[in-house]
């Protein structure tokens, strides 16, 4: 399926839901972790692994018109263990970075993020 900028072939279903975000980002564990999130798949991996969907609605976005905005969902993924995320996403843009007050974002995201953050006893 095209994506609607024409861009690139899309694969897939564009509609996904939270069981499918939580799968996508599982497969990003260590192999040994893997297996273990599987097993205990009713806590979207135990210790190793968990999920959690933050934010779901409209969000402020220097983009938005009177007949188009920007809406989002915010997830938080933790991995408490090594997970192979660097290794399988080489682009520049997308990977792990640290949270902080620096980090060049728009305000309202800049906000759930450094909520994340809070979850996690981070001192951002």
């Amino acid at each position: 399926m095209k994506d609607l900028m024409g861009e690139r072939d899309v694969p897939g279903n564009p509609h996904l839901d939270e069981d499918d975000m939580i799968q996508f980002y599982r497969q990003f564990l260590s192999s040994e972790l893997r297996i273990t999130s599987l097993i205990n798949r009713a806590s979207a991996g135990g210790a190793s692994f968990s999920s959690q969907l933050v934010y779901r609605g409209y969000m402020d976005d220097k983009s938005n018109t009177d007949n188009a905005w920007v809406d989002a969902e915010i997830w938080n993924f933790h991995f408490n263990r090594t997970d192979t995320f660097d290794q399988k996403i080489v682009e520049g843009e997308k990977r792990w970075r640290e949270v902080s007050v620096l980090m060049q974002l728009d305000s309202s995201q800049l906000h759930h993020v450094l909520e994340v953050a809070k979850m996690h006893s981070s001192k951002a």
